[in-house]
């Protein structure tokens, strides 16, 4: 009897439309700004990225903390996009075994072998950095531009929140989750995920959902 109600339990789940059931899935993001970080960047991406998200997920503001200083280097005026990472992550109070967190810094990052990126994560702890430093115009002597800004700001945190989750660079440069080189890529992008992305995204949830149903 109870091996019948399970297989019908999963028959159900399985007739759900792919939207409906991704939206089944709780998933919660926190924000840990690093730096003078303006309070609309945050609101803005608290405000706007469950929307554009296949997975139901609620994004919630996280105290500040400040970038290791072992981290800085002097000569470059950057900081290791590594250090800054593993450092937080030892230090915050978030479960990232069961949630996601998302650093936002002012600083200007780089990784070994590279001048400098966007952002970087680590999907073993689900954690990922963004920088704001070269999504601003100013950075290039350009007039400041904030609607530019802030849409700069949310398609690269929704690539660093996908590389969080386990996704893959994408082939479309339409994609929010195609690898930016500069900043003319991020521009191109739009701020969602493709039709694969979004499908590789929500086959994680579902497998991790049915990978706990236990049939007696």
């Amino acid at each position: 009897m109870k091996q019948a109600f399970a297989i019908l339990l999963a028959a159900a789940l399985i007739s759900f439309s792919s939207s409906a059931f991704a939206k089944v899935i709780d998933e919660r993001i926190y924000l840990i700004p690093s730096g003078k970080i303006d309070k609309k960047v945050l609101e803005g991406l608290k405000g706007r990225m469950p929307a554009l998200l296949p997975i139901s997920a609620g994004v919630a503001i996280d105290p500040g903390q400040e970038l290791s200083s072992d981290g800085y280097d002097t000569a470059r005026k950057q900081y290791s996009a590594e250090i800054a990472l593993a450092h937080i992550a030892a230090r915050t109070t978030i479960d990232t075994s069961n949630e996601c967190a998302l650093v936002i810094t002012d600083a200007d990052l780089y990784t070994q072998g590279s001048d400098y990126v966007f952002g970087l994560a680590d999907a073993k702890k689900v954690m990922g950095v963004l920088s704001l430093a070269r999504l601003k115009n100013e950075f290039y002597g350009s007039k400041p531009d904030d609607r530019l800004f802030h849409d700069r700001v949310l398609k690269e945190a929704l690539y660093v929140l996908g590389k969080s989750w386990g996704l893959g660079d994408c082939k479309n440069p339409r994609c929010a989750m195609y690898f930016s080189k500069e900043v003319a890529d991020i521009d191109k992008k739009q701020d969602r995920l493709c039709v694969e992305c979004d499908k590789s995204l929500r086959h994680r949830y579902s497998n991790s959902l049915f990978g706990s149903l236990t049939l007696w």
